[in-house]
């Protein structure tokens, strides 16, 4: 049965087991991700949230402030500590193949900067690798297997289709006759040998047709043309990998699909992730890619200030509050603006003002002042506002 801790749902198993380490004084540890490798030894845990990145099925990628979260946050160590808890225990139970027989060389789990849960695996079928990245409903952990595993046949299927779509057209097209008097390029497709006229070579080009380019110049054009992203800066290609695609026919099919995979997360972070400001996406000489993506987010702490009406004793403590939740709506409906949050946490804030105005008619009802005396000598009023 899955449970909320803070704003991730967990098994009940993994809340016992963060209860557990916490106790033990764990929490104090201040090398949170030092800490999480020595609890799961055979976990490979990493501060890059690209996916993609690691071997085996037993990858974990946390965001730095996520970490910096754990460290200075109880509640949030305890919260995070869960999550990775089930994550690792998924990946424990990771299969060795797809449901259509393709083999899983490896996988991971992403902790974003915003809290939020993603996947990723690569999977090999008929020598090709198929990548696959997915964003996952920290609620639902039995769906997770599924999610990060689902594509590989609609991908891999899909692609042998446009293989042998453009095998055809080539094969049509490659008709030398027509072309006698017109310089002829000479490229290998599929095992298929077949001559091409200039008008050929765009077209193979325009299929994705590897070998076909005559100098940086022209592969860097086909690019720009192919991918937005390499177009408008957000993805940026190591000089020396360019030169070794052009005169690699199995480079530049790798680097299309790299590239494939950047159009894919860039159009998924803008739907998924809140306040999405962009990506920076590198390709360094050997092919491996890295991320980075620049966002915000805006969040309403419901339980702090319900405490602090709770805590609330006068009229004026509760016009304390109330001046605290007109910022916070502020804040969250430009973050609604901006795309930073949702309207439930502006729906949020609107309940709590409810809240605070009906706790201000009690207290006037009551008829209480401004100079009650404090319990113990203690204002509890004054330590909830700095809590």
């Amino acid at each position: 049965m899955a449970v909320k801790v803070g704003n991730s749902w967990v098994s009940e198993a993994a809340l016992a087991y963060a209860k557990g380490v916490m106790d033990n004084g764990e929490s104090t540890d201040s090398d949170v991700l030092q800490s999480l490798s020595e609890k799961y030894k055979d976990t490979n845990f990493i501060t890059s949230t690209a996916p993609f990145q690691g071997k085996g099925t037993n990858n974990i990628g946390i965001s730095p402030n996520i970490l910096r979260q754990m460290e200075q946050d109880p509640e949030k160590r305890l919260e995070y500590e869960a999550l990775i808890y089930d994550c690792v225990q998924a990946a424990k139970n990771a299969p060795v193949k797809t449901a259509n027989g393709a083999d899983i060389v490896a996988s991971g789990f992403i902790i974003n900067a915003d809290g939020s849960l993603g996947g990723w695996s690569i999977s090999k079928m008929g020598g090709e690798k198929i990548r696959h990245q997915t964003k996952l409903d920290k609620k639902n952990k039995e769906s997770w297997q599924k999610k990060l595993y689902e594509n590989q046949k609609e991908k891999a299927t899909r692609r042998k289709e446009q293989q042998k779509e453009q095998t055809e057209r080539l094969k049509k097209d490659g008709q030398t006759e027509k072309w006698s008097n017109r310089y002829v390029h000479s490229v290998k497709t599929d095992s298929v040998s077949m001559e091409f006229s200039a008008e050929g070579m765009e077209l193979a080009k325009q299929q994705n047709v590897s070998g076909t380019f005559s100098d940086k110049k022209e592969f860097m054009n086909y690019l720009f043309e192919k991918y937005p992203s390499v177009k408008n800066g957000t993805v940026s290609i190591s000089k020396a990998y360019i030169r070794e695609c052009m005169n690699d026919e199995n480079k530049q099919k790798e680097l299309f699909q790299l590239l494939d995979d950047a159009e894919y997360m860039v159009e998924d972070s803008e739907k998924h992730v809140k306040g999405y400001q962009g990506m920076k996406i590198r390709i360094d000489n050997k092919g491996n890619m890295e991320t980075e993506t620049y966002g915000s987010s805006v969040g309403f702490n419901e339980g702090k200030r319900a405490r602090q009406i709770a805590a609330a004793k006068t009229v004026e403590d509760v016009q304390v509050v109330m001046g605290l939740l007109q910022k916070d709506l502020a804040d969250c409906q430009a973050g609604l603006r901006s795309g930073a949050c949702d309207e439930n946490e502006v729906a949020k804030v609107k309940a709590m003002i409810a809240k605070a105005q009906q706790r201000m008619s009690e207290l006037k009802v009551e008829g209480s002042g401004g100079g009650e005396e404090k319990e113990d000598g203690v204002d509890f009023f004054a330590m909830n506002l700095l809590m």
